[in-house]
C-alpha cells in the first residue's frame, strides 16, 4: 500500500494484527475519516489482508468512488442494501475472515451480540484505541494541513485592531483572508 490512506489502513491492519486478529472493522466516524478519507454520516469499513471493503449506503455509494482511487489497489465499496450488520456477515463470509478486530469504544452491547449472532464462528476481538492511537501522531499532510491553518488564524489576528477596537458600535464585519 502506499500513499497516505494505503500507510493509514496498513497501520491499522498491523494494529489489529498486534491486538489478535488480522481483520479490522472500524465504526468510529472519526476513524473512517482518518483511514479512508469519507467524511460522511453512515459507513464501515473492513480491513483485511491488505483491502479496504467500504460499507456504505446509496447515499453515498457513488460520492465514495473518488475516495476509492486512494485506496489500494482491489479495496472494494460495497452498496448495502438489507443493514450494515447483514452486509459485514457477508463481507467477513466472503473474505473467509477468521477473527475480526472491533472497536469496543464504540460498538454496544447490542451491537456486539447482534455480531455474534451474524458472525458464527468468527472471533470478534475487542481492541481499544487501536486507529486513535494512530491518529496522535500527525502525518505530513495533517502537519501540512495544521501549518496553514495557523498561517490563516495569524492573518485573523494581525488584522483585529483594524475591526475590533474600545468604543466601536456592533456592526456587521466582513473580514476577507488571503492565503500567505
Amino acid at each position: 500500500m502506499s500513499g497516505m490512506y494505503g500507510d493509514r489502513m496498513a497501520a491499522a491492519a498491523r494494529a489489529a494484527t498486534a491486538a489478535g486478529a488480522p481483520a479490522l472493522v472500524v465504526t468510529n466516524p472519526a476513524n473512517i475519516l482518518y483511514v479512508s478519507g469519507f467524511g460522511g454520516t453512515s459507513a464501515r469499513l473492513v480491513l483485511a489482508r491488505g483491502l479496504l471493503y467500504f460499507i456504505t449506503d446509496f447515499r453515498y455509494s457513488r460520492s465514495v468512488a473518488g475516495l476509492a482511487t486512494a485506496w489500494p489497489h482491489g479495496s472494494q465499496v460495497i452498496e448495502t442494501t438489507g443493514g450494515y450488520d447483514e452486509t459485514l456477515a457477508s463481507v467477513v463470509r466472503d473474505a473467509e475472515i477468521q477473527a475480526l478486530a472491533f472497536e469496543a469504544a464504540h460498538v454496544s452491547v447490542g451491537q456486539h451480540a447482534r455480531w455474534q449472532r451474524r458472525l458464527e464462528g468468527v472471533a470478534l476481538v475487542p481492541t481499544e484505541h487501536v486507529v486513535e492511537s494512530l491518529r496522535v501522531v500527525k502525518d505530513a499532510a495533517e502537519l501540512d494541513t495544521l501549518r496553514k491553518a495557523g498561517r490563516r488564524i495569524s492573518a485573523v489576528a494581525a488584522s483585529l485592531p483594524e475591526w475590533v477596537r474600545s468604543g466601536r458600535s456592533a456592526e456587521i464585519c466582513s473580514v476577507t483572508v488571503i492565503e500567505p
